[in-house]
């Protein structure tokens, strides 16, 4: 009896914690409009980044790899040349005016919020958070709206090793940034 109360035990507590990580691994916190289904949302125009971090190489990849996880979720591509040429950066907050030239149902802003990294003789620290907000080209209506962050440290036995490891890390948390934040968008009308 002693076997069976032991074994049942541990599976209780593996099942309870596989609650937790799938409960801790759920869609993060964001707005969206209540019936986004039905607003006919195919083409989305990726902005260019508002960067308040200086990073020009973070906030190219975030509109880059932004770009990219629409196209995966059903949105079609927009060219970044085609918006550049047409939508001076003083018109990005003339959605009509964007509606017009560029033909789409919704404009996508980016803001790199922060992107930092701090160095101390073995420890490496890297940080990136990013805020995205989609708003109906027509209305100027918000659809949907995200925050995200995320940080990794990075300790080894020498500086160089350190930073070595925190520049490896840099793009796999950009991607994580932009695909923790569109998974909260529902599938495009191409998926």
């Amino acid at each position: 009896m002693k076997i069976f109360s032991s074994r049942f035990c541990k599976w209780v507590i593996v099942a309870a914690g596989l609650v937790f990580l799938l409960a801790c691994a759920g869609k993060i916190p964001h707005m969206l409009v209540a019936d986004y289904g039905k607003r006919g949302i195919r083409l989305i125009a990726v902005m260019p980044v508002v960067n308040k971090s200086q990073d020009e190489k973070a906030a190219a990849m975030l509109r880059d790899k932004t770009l990219e996880a629409l196209f995966q979720k059903g949105y079609p591509k927009i060219p970044f040349q085609v918006i550049d040429e047409k939508i001076q950066p003083k018109d990005i907050s003339d959605l009509n005016k964007m509606r017009d030239l560029l033909g789409v149902d919704a404009v996508m802003l980016i803001t790199l919020e922060q992107s930092s990294r701090s160095m101390t003789l073995t420890y490496a620290r890297t940080y990136i958070e990013a805020s995205f907000v989609m708003r109906n080209a027509k209305t100027g209506e918000v659809l949907w709206e995200v925050k995200y962050h995320t940080g990794d440290r990075n300790i080894d036995v020498s500086k160089k090793r350190a930073e070595l490891k925190s520049v490896q890390s840099y793009e796999p948390m950009i991607q994580e940034v932009v695909d923790r934040a569109v998974e909260t968008l529902p599938d495009g009308p191409d998926l």
